[in-house]
């Protein structure tokens, strides 16, 4: 038994940087393992974690007969080579791990492994559909985001966004399609409402004048591909002026995730200057 690893992926939010296309572990391990026809001996297969994170590693128990293993091994490698290239620009830390280890007990059957391969190949990633409002803006994404198992269960993860409903409910609908292919059941859960951008909000007008006079420069406007609490206060809320802002924060849900210090500071005199602009 072999445990094969793929690591070293950027990561990143399955929002604001889906558009980056950077690599998925999940889908690429499952990709790598399928290529090199080891569907059959698939024993387990783990990566991702959180709902909103673009899987940055994963790792995959796979059993295979001793007299063929150097071949099959050689052609994963092979493939592995493939994908690094493919992915040299977003992914220059890209990393295929292999370790021999025991035979687990429980051996998943080739039937079995082969559909957990196909689906998670199959399932769509990344940028579904931009906008045609708001140019560069992503209006519909999805992101296969984990994947685990127990003795009994495999479970897939996945996260889709978009700012129209319609665009939502296809993508869960493809989803889902995909997933009965397999033999799988879609469960669905609420996420967060979109939230539609208002360039002419009066609450807008008063935070750029406020940011020209206390910070000397106009601010740069912009709608972001995220979930916001903005979408759940305005379901319960319809008609509430709302903007977003906040300090400058970079590579949000990955290692190198930062925030740049002195942006806070100009951001608590925005605050307190648009409170005391609001109050007069």
């Amino acid at each position: 038994a072999y445990t094969v690893k793929l690591q070293g992926l950027a990561g990143g939010h399955s929002g604001v940087d889906i558009h980056l296309q950077r690599g998925n572990a999940v889908q690429l391990l499952a990709r790598l393992l399928r290529d090199a026809g080891l569907s059959g001996g698939l024993a387990g297969i783990q990566g991702g974690n959180k709902h909103n994170a673009i899987p940055r590693e994963a790792w995959a128990t796979v059993v295979m007969p001793e007299a063929s293993a150097s071949e099959r091994l050689a052609q994963l490698r092979a493939n592995a080579e493939a994908v690094r290239e493919e992915f040299r620009v977003p992914e220059p830390g890209m990393e295929l791990g292999i370790d021999q280890g025991a035979v687990p007990e429980r051996l998943w059957a080739s039937d079995i492994g082969a559909r957990v391969l196909d689906l998670l190949v199959a399932l769509p990633h990344g940028v579904v559909a931009m906008s045609n409002d708001i140019a560069g803006l992503v209006e519909t994404s999805t992101n296969l985001a984990a994947v685990k198992h127990d003795a009994d269960t495999l479970q897939v993860l996945t996260s889709s966004r978009s700012s129209v409903a319609s665009g939502m409910e296809w993508i869960r609908a493809k989803i889902e399609a995909v997933a009965a292919l397999a033999g799988a059941e879609a469960h669905h859960h609420d996420g967060y409402p979109g939230w539609k951008p208002d360039l002419d909000s009066e609450l807008l007008a008063v935070v750029r004048a406020v940011h020209e006079r206390v910070l000397g420069l106009e601010p740069h406007v912009e709608a972001i591909h995220a979930g916001l609490e903005c979408g759940l206060i305005g379901e319960m809320v319809p008609g509430m002026d709302m903007i977003s802002f906040g300090p400058q924060i970079e590579f949000p849900h990955s290692p190198g995730e930062r925030v740049k210090v002195d942006s806070v500071e100009r951001f608590y005199r925005l605050l307190t200057e648009t409170l005391r602009a609001l109050a007069e």
